[in-house]
């Protein structure tokens, strides 16, 4: 049981890791959960420029894999969810 918290955990750390890598650091920083994870020497940047976040979001889901790109193209359907910049983007 331990192990697979350990495990989950582990794998949550590395997908805010990709996912600040991304530019999704503000959401962290609002959040405030900035110090659950380990930074390993990144810092949070914040860019929250609107005229890229589909972009990155897009290029997080895929650099997180296969599953991660399915629920964007799941989200991708999905007009009431989000915003039409985001939905062509992904």
């Amino acid at each position: 049981m331990a192990q697979t918290a350990t495990r989950n955990f582990g794998r949550l750390s590395e997908i805010a890791q990709v996912a600040v890598r991304h530019g999704f650091g503000y959401w962290f920083e609002t959040h405030r959960l900035t110090d659950l994870f380990p930074r390993r020497g990144a810092r949070i940047e914040v860019d929250g420029q609107p005229s890229q976040r589909g972009q990155h979001l897009r290029e997080m889901l895929d650099e997180l894999g296969p599953t991660f790109v399915k629920f964007g193209q799941l989200l991708s359907t999905r007009p009431d969810v989000l915003p039409p910049d985001i939905i062509a983007e992904l």
